[in-house]
């Protein structure tokens, strides 16, 4: 996976999980002024940026908590 803009985000928080037979992962980015998601499934890579106060927040002690 590429650095998206520059930024060092580290390592991503990973889930692996499956969509009926199929493989699915997701790798997320946790940035201070977004989040980014790449979901790879079906040999296809799709990637959004979220841009939430909420889920930032949450997700901020959680990360905090992994390293």
């Amino acid at each position: 996976m590429n650095k998206c803009s520059g930024d060092d985000s580290g390592t991503p928080l990973v889930i692996d999980t499956k969509r009926g037979k199929k493989d699915v992962s997701l790798f997320v980015y946790i940035y201070s002024d977004r989040v980014n998601v790449v979901k790879r499934y079906k040999k296809k890579l799709i990637s959004y940026s979220l841009f939430s106060d909420s889920l930032q927040e949450r997700s901020m002690p959680l990360i905090r908590n992994l390293v």
